[in-house]
């Protein structure tokens, strides 16, 4: 029977939080260095009182452990009342864990140990499979088992009933496929603009529209009309002087972190004012861009064109994206001139492995050309050819994903699917995990 108790939010209820530490990096002067996100130890068991992991599972380093334990110790809790991570990636991520693991996961309750194949250190293990056994409830696994085999669309509020929400800074598309897919029909919380530079703006509604207002406060702001980003010399203004409707490349200084005037990419829209003070609605990473004629076709346009035809497709889904522009191609790989946009799309379906056609593949040319009237312009002059459209194997994201973190300094909490490939090295990973 339904507990009336939480049908309203409850003190006595927890929260599922879907977070994966970050190791700090010693800069020259030997000061640790870390996102944001990170947390301190002492924070941990603090956590473990008002969530659902208890505080051995904020120990994990690994992004697949990690998101396997959170989602492990959160669908034994029936009565949670949000799911947050910082970040949207590593919440989608913790989902895609559960989805295709779920079976392991019930064994691992009902044994009350957890997999031996997780790479987990010994003393975390030994903390989780003494909790492992403290939350053992047979009819909870019953119902778990029936739910999981129906699929995973609008799984959260079948297996959550009194679930409220979920949050996390949202970064590209990946609130989008939530929405769509794990969390259908679950209200969107967004209470802040955020990153590692400092806090930007606050969300004083909470809900959809995601509109921000700026804390003066908190970094100064400075803000470069977006036609001018790539001038030498551009505009520079304050806040007193946006104006409304118009789209702005963000400058932050932050004395905190030592940032002066630094340049992160992200691109604004001024929408209203609160009181003297600009409310603002995030738009794209000006470095995120399809740009070989002046067209600039950003994320949400190939994310819309992509799912359009997706839907289409018998019963497929998207499961990830991103997109180059052909010089980066490899020679054997590139066709003549002039230049075209290449797409890699990975898609799942219901009944296995599904290969595109060509004439599928071309549906995603139509659809941008329906969505970005530049790209359609030069697409019709035969000055931009049409695009290349690689299919990427299953886990073939997962694999692109895992190649970036092995490769750079980006954290996993903070990890952001390029929309853009900027190398040819990236470029020649993701082939290398195409169907062609």
């Amino acid at each position: 029977m339904e507990d009336k108790r939480f049908k309203l939010h409850s003190p006595l209820q927890r929260s599922l939080l879907v977070y994966c530490p970050s190791t700090p990096r010693p800069e020259e002067a030997g000061i640790p260095v870390g996102p944001v996100s990170m947390l301190e130890k002492s924070h941990k068991k603090i956590l473990a009182a008002f969530t659902t992991t208890p505080s051995a599972g904020y120990d994990i380093l690994t992004e697949f452990e990690s998101g396997y334990v959170h989602m492990l110790f959160g669908i034994c809790d029936r009565y949670i009342a949000s799911i947050e991570s910082p970040f949207t990636p590593l919440l989608l991520s913790a989902f895609q864990v559960l989805e295709k693991h779920w079976p392991q996961m019930l064994n691992d309750l009902e044994t009350g140990c957890i997999s031996s194949t997780l790479n987990i250190p010994a003393e975390v293990r030994l903390e989780i499979n003494k909790q492992i056994k403290a939350r053992y409830v047979p009819e909870r696994i019953q119902f778990l088992r029936r739910e999981f085999e129906k699929g995973f669309v609008g799984i959260a509020k079948r297996i959550w009933p009194t679930l409220q929400y979920f949050s996390g800074i949202n970064l590209g598309t990946c609130n989008e496929e939530l929405c769509r897919t794990y969390t259908k029909g679950l209200l969107e919380v967004s209470p802040a603009y955020a990153g590692t530079e400092g806090l930007f703006g606050v969300n004083l509604s909470l809900t959809p529209p995601f509109l921000y207002t700026l804390v003066p406060s908190a970094v100064i702001y400075e803000f470069i009309p977006v036609e001018q980003s790539e001038d030498p010399n551009p505009e520079i203004m304050f806040g007193d002087s946006v104006k409304v409707g118009e789209q702005y490349e963000m400058v932050v200084s932050n004395p905190t972190c030592g940032l002066y005037r630094f340049r992160f990419g992200d691109v604004i829209k001024v929408v209203d004012f609160y009181n003297t003070t600009p409310v603002i609605e995030f738009q794209y990473r000006y470095g995120q861009i399809l740009n070989l004629r002046g067209e600039k076709v950003d994320e949400s346009a190939v994310y819309t064109s992509i799912l359009k035809c997706v839907k289409k497709w018998p019963s497929q889904r998207l499961v990830d994206f991103t997109s180059a522009e052909s010089d980066l191609l490899p020679d054997g790989e590139r066709n003549a001139e002039p230049g075209y946009y290449v797409i890699f799309i990975e898609i799942k379906g219901k009944d296995g492995e599904y290969v595109l056609t060509a004439d599928e593949k071309s549906t995603i040319d139509s659809a941008l050309c329906d969505q970005a009237f530049a790209y359609k312009s030069y697409r019709d002059k035969g000055s931009i050819a049409p695009m290349d459209v690689r299919q990427v194997k299953p886990n073939g994201f997962a694999e692109f994903k895992k190649y970036i973190l092995d490769n750079s300094t980006a954290s996993v909490t903070q990890f952001k699917q390029p929309r853009k490939l900027k190398t040819p090295e990236m470029v020649a990973f993701l082939l290398q995990h195409t169907f062609e």
